[in-house]
């Protein structure tokens, strides 16, 4: 269970985000047929050029959590955390950048903040460059006109095997897919699932509610080069859990441009 598009805002409280992740993960785990005990994953993307990693890895779990624990992988870029109930979280670091257009791109698997600014074609190619699993996730209202356009000019342009969409479960259930999305899998390409909550209350326990599902667990050594391996071989993601109804949809979105707007 993978939640590709997770983010440690700073007012949420850690030990609060690990529990509401690990109460999403026991839920689709229930809801899939998998083990009790099958660990989760969060990919985390800090925005804004932050890097939350000094919160969760090198011991920050242990200083600040009751509850959790944290044990070192073989990578610099990911830790596992454990519950005294027996709960187990994978958490990974990675980067949430803005392009010149105003698109989002994800950099996941890589440590350290991103001013953002550079066109979506050299942000992709940078992300590419740092080994980093790239994603373009959907965004209200970020894939019409001339975005749209320059989504479907990196579609047209890429490689499938290393250049992922991203779903989130802001999307508004019931709708079909965006156009893109449907554009990108003809063409070849994989849609990763993941949670992106928003920065205000009532949102950090929501981390690992959608994601994907892929077969055997991850490395505990090294978790997050074993996502992307088996990615880059072909394997194909599996959606869990669901995106917001109407009413939350329009909520989440009208506190959003509040917060755009400094309000």
């Amino acid at each position: 269970m993978i939640d590709a598009h997770a983010h440690l805002h700073p007012r949420f409280r850690l030990e609060a985000f690990l529990d509401g992740a690990a109460a999403r993960f026991r839920s689709a785990a229930e809801e899939n047929g998998l083990a009790g005990d099958s660990p989760g994953c969060l990919l985390l993307a800090d925005a804004g050029g932050r890097d939350s990693y000094p919160r969760w890895g090198e011991g920050g779990i242990d200083r600040t959590c009751r509850a959790w624990t944290s044990v070192s992988t073989g990578e610099e870029i990911s830790v596992l955390a454990r519950r005294d109930d027996g709960a187990r979280i994978f958490l990974v670091a990675g980067r949430q950048v803005k392009t010149k257009e105003n698109l989002e791109v994800l950099h996941l698997g890589v440590r350290g903040g991103s001013p953002g600014g550079e066109s979506a074609a050299e942000t992709v190619k940078r992300g590419l460059d740092g080994d980093a699993l790239v994603v373009i996730p959907w965004g209200f209202g970020k894939w019409w006109g001339a975005r749209g356009r320059a989504v479907r000019r990196l579609l047209r342009e890429g490689d499938p095997a290393r250049l992922f969409l991203g779903d989130t479960s802001n999307r508004l259930a019931g709708p079909g897919e965006p156009a893109l999305f449907r554009e990108g899998r003809r063409l070849g390409y994989r849609v990763l699932p993941g949670t992106d909550p928003f920065p205000f209350r009532g949102q950090e326990g929501r981390a690992g509610r959608y994601g994907f599902l892929l077969e055997g667990a991850p490395d505990p050594e090294r978790p997050f080069a074993s996502i992307r391996e088996r990615l880059s071989a072909g394997m194909a993601p599996r959606a869990y859990g669901r995106r917001d109804r109407l009413a939350p949809f329009l909520l989440n979105q009208a506190a959003m441009q509040l917060r755009k707007a400094g309000r």
